[in-house]
């Protein structure tokens, strides 16, 4: 089951090694000009070039899969070729034959080489791509040939300006949405970029990604892509149920001042539209939102009614805005700016009921069940909320959960946890009648007296945490969580003895 969080090193030298590849990828790695040649940053005014003189070519019917990233991609591209697409990968540490290298570049970075390698094979074709379909090697379908089938699908009949797949880290909020108005598709804001494909004629407003600020955080670039997309296309950035992408490995991506430089970006982009606009382009924000009376965490949120393309309508002009203002994720935000000043201390729900914001942190450590700050906000709530003294072994269960995670991603012991970040949890205490010493010392045992406790007892507690939030769960009532979620989190914190050697686990700065 480690296998499926972190890539090995073995899996990563195997791919290094394929050596056989595709006969019509055999023509492009002959006759590509970017084959065989180590990348550099130099290589970009040319390959800029190519993009523009490409863009002038006329409009064709194939797909071209851009992907970025060092590990096996032979299923999904084998898949991707038996459709009539191509295929371009871009790997970062390892030279390969049969793939473009650029060392040690960032991830926008990579992936706007392969959209100029796609456009230098445009040149050569005498066409332009109909859709660029950018994605993460690491990416995981059940079945590819299923499911690039139906994305291919998706994209002719609905022909967004960007198509999106369903992102299983972000499952439960989507099904909660598709339960509501039962479509198998819906435009979202701020959307992940694990797999994006962009319409060629919209790829002239949102591609190449523009980069400047990514060495400081290498989301900026994203945000900008789909800040664009949603307030340029917002009935047109479509994403579809049919295909459910696992990202299931996450690189230690730079992340200083993401916040800041997100704002500014949306800051020059408002500037650049009149002011009646400037609600399309929403701020970033690590807080949940209240929206329609549920709670709802900044991604995939709901924003217009999806459109098919018209059959005359072009997306390379430039597209008419339309007002954002009676947007309820817009209406939500301005409402969550007006109670901030009266807010709880919940960094990640602003102004909300504990309630709330307990539900708003259920999907939070859901959605990311590896990273150990959500485990650590959870367990100081979970103390406050206790309805009675043996719901405590609940938040003593999260707060190892957060331990053990912290220790095996950074070698860190949760003694170390500054006493200040559990207040909640020791005040949940004091309401029970339990004083505790606020020392590390205090920390330390509550681990060991967890850790001496049965695996179906810690199974369950771990299963408690993120179920509903109230006095008594009715028996059998479901947990957001997976049964192998929750085994795996039983596995890390008993057989996690030595730091990195399992897990490379997000760091999380919310």
């Amino acid at each position: 089951m480690v296998g499926r969080i972190v890539a090995t090193a073995g899996a990563v030298a195997a791919a290094a090694m394929v050596d056989v590849v595709h006969p019509r990828k055999e023509e492009m790695v002959r006759h590509h000009p970017m084959y065989g040649r180590t990348l550099t940053q130099e290589d970009w005014p040319t390959l800029s070039d190519m993009i523009l003189r490409a863009r002038k070519l006329q409009l064709g019917e194939r797909m071209v899969c851009l992907i970025e990233g060092e590990e096996d991609i032979r299923a999904k591209e084998s898949a991707f070729w038996d459709l009539g697409g191509d295929v371009f990968q871009l790997t970062f540490r390892t030279k390969r034959r049969d793939a473009l290298y650029f060392p040690k570049s960032l991830l926008a970075e990579g992936r706007n080489y392969l959209f100029a390698a796609a456009a230098v094979w445009e040149l050569q074709l005498g066409q332009r791509y109909l859709y660029y379909i950018l994605m993460d090697a690491d990416a995981e379908v059940d079945d590819w040939s299923i499911g690039w089938r139906d994305f291919r699908n998706f994209l002719l009949d609905w022909q967004p300006a960007v198509g999106l797949p369903e992102l299983f880290d972000y499952h439960q909020i989507l099904y909660e949405y598709q339960v509501t108005d039962e479509s198998e598709v819906r435009t979202v804001l701020n959307f992940d970029h694990t797999v994006v494909a962009v319409h060629s004629d919209a790829s002239i407003w949102l591609l190449p990604y523009v980069t400047n600020l990514d060495e400081f955080c290498q989301w900026v670039s994203q945000w900008r892509f789909s800040s664009l997309a949603n307030a340029l296309f917002p009935q047109h950035t479509v994403l579809t149920h049919r295909l459910s992408v696992k990202n299931p490995h996450h690189a230690s991506y730079s992340k200083s001042r993401c916040l800041d430089l997100m704002l500014n970006v949306t800051e020059e982009l408002r500037a650049a539209e009149p002011v009646e606009f400037h609600s399309c382009f929403v701020e970033p924000s690590n807080q949940a939102l209240i929206v329609d009376g549920l709670p709802r965490l900044t991604a995939y949120l709901p924003w217009f009614s999806p459109l098919k393309r018209r059959p005359k309508q072009n997306y390379s002009h430039r597209p008419r805005l339309q007002s954002c203002d009676n947007q309820q994720v817009v209406q939500a935000l301005a409402q969550s700016s007006k109670e901030d000043d009266d807010s709880h201390s919940y960094s990640w729900c602003r102004g909300c009921h504990i309630s709330v914001a307990f539900a708003v942190l259920q999907t939070i450590v859901v959605t990311r069940p590896f990273v150990f700050t959500g485990w650590l906000k959870l367990s100081n709530i979970l103390a406050l909320a206790a309805a009675q003294r043996e719901d405590l072994v609940v938040s003593h269960v999260a707060f190892v959960v957060a331990s053990r995670l912290l220790w095996c991603a950074e070698g860190i012991r949760g003694a170390e946890i500054n006493v200040e970040e559990l207040m909640q949890f020791w005040e949940g205490h004091e309401q029970h009648g339990i004083l505790l010493a606020r020392s590390s010392d205090t920390l330390q045992e509550i681990e060991d007296s967890v850790l001496r406790l049965g695996n179906r007892v810690i199974y369950n507690a771990v299963r408690a945490a993120l179920s509903p939030f109230e006095e008594r769960v009715p028996a059998g009532q479901a947990s957001m969580i997976s049964d192998e979620t929750v085994e795996m989190l039983v596995n890390i914190m008993r057989h996690c003895e030595e730091p990195g050697k399992y897990f490379v686990l997000l760091k999380d700065d919310a």
